[in-house]
């Protein structure tokens, strides 16, 4: 799927699609000739999915790829991956995510953002489904709908508007529920890099806190006395940031990583704010029923409430990755 091999025509207002050239198409037909095999590629490196670039057998996902490439060069002008040298644009595909569309038109809505980057998933499985799936999420947008004149970006060029519609008159049944999804996604997409960004700090904040406190909470244990004096704290508190540095560092990489990238974001969000609430709230019910059960909180039990909720935010992420192989 590219530009090239998608041609519209009849009444430019209503045109009809017309998908040409299937010289590289496997056909699984009986007898059928496989003109494309495992190992060979074929093909134009701006629209070409990773599996193919790198040889591997290919399916449906592929056009996905290919129409959601159509879509960034259609709302933004440029090519996901534009180079002159087809080696260096094949390596772009295989090792780099493409500039994030709003970075290139901020007028761009956030959901049709979200959309084509899902779309152009690296790895096949986080694409969409089907194609009726990307019309589903595309039905918003759709400048044929009254409703949703409103949410395409400003201005367009009779060309853009041409490329979006021609990517939608495939599929003529609408999905009752894809327009409401769209304020959902909308606030999903906006909200993802403030949201990674805040409780990214304060899932340091705890740990730091829950550290230090079974830390000095330990050594004022060993010492048989009920408290940790000011240098204590300082020490351990230094300690625990010193430590904490590498790990900080390798999740601050990955946040930087997936950045760009709003499906990506909004999926990073997600898993965020469910450890954290796995990891606080039981952190929260043991230390009080610590308090409600020994009042003077003997030091010995301490880092039971930090230890529960490691446990409990372990198991949260252990359960969803299963879930999501599952799925």
């Amino acid at each position: 799927m590219k530009p090239e091999n998608v041609f519209l025509v009849g009444d430019m207002d209503s045109p009809v699609v017309k998908v040409l050239d299937f010289g590289i198409s496997k056909f699984d037909s009986a007898g059928g000739a496989t003109l494309t095999q495992t190992g060979m590629i074929m093909g134009t490196p701006g629209y070409m999915p990773p599996e193919q670039a790198r040889g591997a057998k290919t399916d449906h996902r592929a056009d996905i790829y290919g129409v959601g490439a159509m879509l960034y060069r259609a709302v933004t002008g440029k090519l996901p991956f534009d180079s002159d040298d087809a080696t260096e644009a094949l390596s772009m595909v295989l090792t780099e995510e493409p500039p994030r569309p709003r970075s290139v038109q901020p007028s761009i809505p956030e959901a049709l953002e979200l959309v084509i980057q899902k779309a152009m998933a690296k790895d096949p499985e986080e694409r969409h489904r089907s194609m009726a799936e990307l019309d589903e999420r595309l039905a918003p947008f759709d400048p044929e709908t009254p409703a949703s004149v409103s949410l395409l970006p400003p201005g367009p060029t009779a060309a853009a508007k041409a490329a979006r519609k021609a990517t939608l008159a495939a599929a003529t049944v609408r999905s009752p529920t894809a327009t409401d999804d769209f304020e959902k996604r909308t606030r999903e997409a906006k909200l993802a890099r403030p949201t990674m960004v805040f409780l990214t700090l304060v899932a340091y904040a705890w740990l730091l806190g829950c550290f230090v406190d079974a830390g000095t909470s330990a050594l004022a244990a060993l010492r048989g006395v009920n408290g940790s004096t000011a240098t204590e704290k300082l020490v351990v508190g230094i300690v625990t940031v010193a430590i904490s540095l590498a790990p900080l560092v390798f999740w601050l990489r990955h946040v930087r990583r997936v950045w760009g990238n709003s499906v990506h974001s909004v999926a990073l969000a997600k898993t965020l704010r469910r450890l954290v609430l796995a990891a606080t709230v039981p952190y929260a019910f043991v230390a009080l029923a610590l308090r409600v059960w020994n009042p003077l909180t003997d030091l010995r039990w301490a880092p039971i409430p930090a230890a529960v909720s490691l446990l409990v935010a372990a198991m949260s992420q252990i359960m969803s990755a299963m879930g999501g192989r599952r799925d």
